[in-house]
């Protein structure tokens, strides 16, 4: 669900079957009537900082349990926008400055990531949590199959707060892991129906 003060941006959005809805994001009556207290995510990308941090506070006051991701438009923002709940802080500039300097000192890998997005490959990455009932629980990833049978990419395995990345073979997977995957839409749909219990 969009919420704009734009009546053109919510009219156009609805002719594309987006849901939208005409209001002001930092009123508590317009997130309420969107669903805030039910909701499980909310991006505030508001052009303004001081509104992307009264829109996380608001949000999270309504509902404590939402994850929030805001915009920072202006890396001072950032701790501020924390303070008031965002759980995670997106800051335009500064990834625009980091692809800028990645395009200039590796421009080769910048350009082949550009034509995955840009060809229609539908490469995707994909976060599969692993139960405890998993079958492929227990095993290392040589062992798993997870490559050979659906062509999928472990890239990370993340256990609790520690990150794996890049595991080799010889990695164990375990029951609560969130393992990081690269593939096609159908690659990971065959590796999350590996994951399932059987």
């Amino acid at each position: 669900m969009v919420i704009d003060k734009n009546p053109e941006i919510i009219a156009k959005l609805t002719a594309e079957g987006i849901l939208a809805i005409e209001g002001d994001a930092a009123e508590d009556e317009v997130l309420e009537k969107v669903g805030i207290k039910k909701a499980r995510g909310l991006i505030t990308a508001l052009p303004g900082d001081a509104d992307n941090v009264f829109v996380s506070l608001t949000s999270k006051e309504l509902n404590p349990h939402i994850k929030v991701v805001a915009r920072a438009n202006h890396v001072e923002s950032q701790n501020k926008l924390i303070r008031a709940g965002a759980d995670k802080v997106i800051s335009p500039s500064v990834i625009g400055g980091r692809r800028m300097a990645i395009s200039m000192l590796k421009p080769v890998s910048v350009d082949f990531v550009e034509t995955l997005i840009h060809q229609g490959f539908e490469i995707e990455i994909e976060e599969i949590v692993l139960g405890n009932n998993s079958p492929l629980a227990g095993k290392c990833l040589k062992e798993s199959g997870i490559k050979q049978k659906t062509g999928a990419m472990v890239v990370a395995i993340k256990r609790g707060e520690d990150i794996i990345n890049n595991p080799s073979a010889d990695d164990v997977i375990m029951g609560g892991d969130l393992l990081i995957v690269l593939g096609t839409r159908s690659q990971l749909a065959e590796l999350e129906a590996m994951a399932s219990p059987r």
